[in-house]
């Protein structure tokens, strides 16, 4: 599958699985690509390439992972995400869902899950969306990557008041995150 990265109002992102990366905007190859693959800790471009990234205030301040990505790929395979599969089924699949994790759900989860998801540790607390047209059924994740997230501030208090400490374009601002993926044949209808 063929890279799409663009820059977009307030700058954004979409990113397949795999593909270099240009530079773009001065943002160099190894930190766009470390940004826009959160994935766990031990690999090369993993989760603490992309804190450093993110302190540095790289990147687009949206990204969309598509299906393919490995960070969706993680998010598609959480315990939380089982959780509202499960619940989405047992509601016979409404036409929308909505669901959310806390943050303080989302590190138990991130620290039972086995193998364990350094994407879902960086994502913490979310809100999703599952919807079903025919019989494929989108579930879509939404997450701001944000410096009240990193000191524990959204987790502790639901607060977001430490938010971009530099301003929306410095170190630490908020990445809004969007992770979709489809599933066919969930719901029989």
């Amino acid at each position: 599958m063929p890279c799409v990265l663009a820059r977009c109002a307030g700058g954004c992102g979409v990113l397949g699985h795999g593909e270099a990366v240009e530079e773009l905007g001065g943002i160099g190859i190894m930190s766009l690509y470390s940004l826009l693959f959160p994935v766990f800790p031990s690999t090369d471009f993993g989760f603490w390439a992309y804190l450093s990234s993110f302190l540095k205030g790289h990147g687009p301040d949206n990204v969309y992972y598509t299906a393919d990505n490995p960070a969706t790929k993680e998010m598609q395979n959480t315990i939380n995400v089982a959780r509202i599969r499960s619940d989405y089924i047992d509601k016979r699949c409404p036409s929308l869902a909505t669901y959310n994790q806390g943050s303080v759900s989302a590190a138990y989860d991130s620290s039972t899950d086995t193998p364990p998801s350094g994407t879902q540790i960086e994502v913490g607390g979310y809100t999703s969306a599952v919807s079903t047209t025919g019989n494929t059924t989108t579930f879509t994740i939404y997450n701001p990557s944000s410096w009240s997230s990193l000191n524990g501030q959204s987790a502790l208090s639901n607060s977001h008041s430490t938010d971009n400490p530099a301003g929306p374009a410095g170190p630490a601002h908020t990445v809004n995150q969007t992770f979709e993926w489809k599933e066919i044949g969930l719901c029989h209808r």
